[in-house]
């Protein structure tokens, strides 16, 4: 009776096939890697730390990826097997790279003895050949028929893993220029990255589990909404990051100087990955389904982040005394504030339609109407706020030592509440342009 081999060859084929024989390089090149890392003693520097841990996590993963598929356990397991393997590849990609990178600046030009520096060499060379593996496994990918299925094989699943990288990489800089007495806008900056990273993995890990469907509305309308908001803060971020950090006076703080201006290169860096993304979902046929995705949408998300940035200044110099047409200003922007917000939340819900009339034309009306609010508040506010006998308007020379004067927190609000009037009125604009073509 003959030897049936059907079982033993349909599991090694996962081996044996193009993509096996790269998954055996990427575990054979990192193992090296970080191998030679390993055996070279001495005092490693925080960013060694981070390449060591890229490259022990690629080789634990990979190795965990050759497991399951020689096994044959990806089609019993409870999650998108096409878009996990599709995601760590990116990521390993971009953790190698950093590391190629990284590694050698900091290790190697360090390095005194002849020994030391050509493992540190070494190093660097089988962490290149890494690189290149992971970034041969994602070109296969993106060129094999029936291998981009799911959303993270897609160009927007693709720039999320981005996103979330580089705010990693942000971080480890931000870790290394830590100072106790950081001021507010620094904090806020720092929330920015944690609040945008988090969501963005929350976003990763559902399309993973497949249950990104599970979610109460419409997903790509949350995303819309979500990418364009993370653009306003990270725009913000690095503003401020860059502002409150550089340049550093001290100069016995070089190197923290060195780890800022990194740090606001790749808050950069994900402020145009999250501009992509948002241009690629309103560009890509079929996207723009809903309101939140159109221009009018759009502009409710960024007239309530102005507002919240108005909020945020306005806190930071409130006295007790305000005069009434003050007060009155305030309640201008806690309205349309908040008549936006329900908007947008009505939109998400899909519960929009449940007003009694048409919802174009409610619209309209409240745009027009936060238009005439918004232009009485830029007026009083500019007017109450510039009068010698409310406020006094004397520059200080020192306000320039990484604090705002009392003076400018007026004038960064009335310079914001003018450019959401100009929104307001582009909304209306829109708005009424949709109503002409709906006619």
């Amino acid at each position: 009776m003959p030897v049936q081999h059907s079982s033993l060859v349909g599991k090694t084929k996962a081996l044996t096939c193009p993509m096996g024989i790269v998954h055996l390089l990427e575990a054979l090149f990192s193992c090296i890697t970080f191998s030679l890392v390993a055996s070279n003693r001495g005092w490693w520097h925080a960013n060694s730390i981070w390449c060591i841990f890229s490259w022990c996590f690629c080789f634990a993963v990979t190795l965990v990826v050759l497991l399951v598929e020689f096994v044959g356990l990806q089609h019993h397991m409870h999650v998108s097997w096409k878009n996990f393997h599709i995601t760590f590849t990116m990521y390993a990609s971009l953790f190698t790279l950093s590391a190629s990178v990284i590694y050698p600046f900091t290790e190697v030009k360090d390095e005194q003895y002849c020994l030391q520096q050509d493992y540190c060499i070494a190093a660097t060379f089988f962490s290149c050949l890494a690189c290149m593996a992971y970034s041969v496994e994602v070109t296969m990918i993106h060129t094999t028929p029936g291998k981009v299925t799911g959303f993270m094989a897609t160009m927007p699943g693709m720039i999320k893993v981005v996103e979330t990288f580089i705010a990693c990489i942000t971080f480890v800089f931000i870790f290394n220029s830590m100072v106790h007495d950081w001021h507010g806008a620094l904090k806020w900056c720092l929330a920015v990255y944690c609040i945008c990273f988090i969501l963005s993995l929350v976003v990763i890990v559902l399309c993973i589990s497949e249950c990104i469907n599970w979610l109460p509305c419409a997903s790509n309308k949350i995303l819309s909404g979500y990418t364009l908001l993370a653009v306003l803060l990270y725009a913000t971020a690095t503003i401020l990051w860059a502002l409150y950090n550089l340049p550093i006076k001290d100069k016995q703080y070089c190197l923290q100087q060195d780890y800022r201006i990194a740090a606001t290169f790749f808050s950069c860096l994900a402020c145009m990955a999250y501009s992509v993304e948002v241009t690629m979902i309103h560009t890509t046929p079929g996207k723009v389904t809903g309101f939140m995705a159109t221009m009018p949408g759009m502009l409710k998300v960024v007239e309530t982040f102005i507002a919240c940035i108005i909020f945020v200044f306005i806190f930071n110099s409130m006295v007790h005394d305000w005069h009434g047409a003050l007060k009155w200003c305030l309640a201008v922007y806690c309205i349309c504030f908040i008549l936006s917000l329900v908007v947008i939340v009505l939109c998400i819900s899909e519960c929009i339609k449940w007003l009694p009339c048409a919802s174009n034309k409610i619209l309209s009306g409240y745009t027009l109407l936060a238009v005439l609010l918004y232009a009485t508040a830029t007026i009083l506010w500019a007017l109450y706020n510039f009068q010698s006998k409310h406020r006094q308007p004397k520059w200080a020379r020192d306000c320039w030592d990484h604090t705002f004067c009392a003076w400018d927190k007026p004038m960064a609000i009335t310079a914001l509440t003018f450019i959401n009037l100009v929104v307001y009125l582009a909304d209306l604009v829109c708005s009424a342009h949709l109503i002409f073509i709906q006619a």
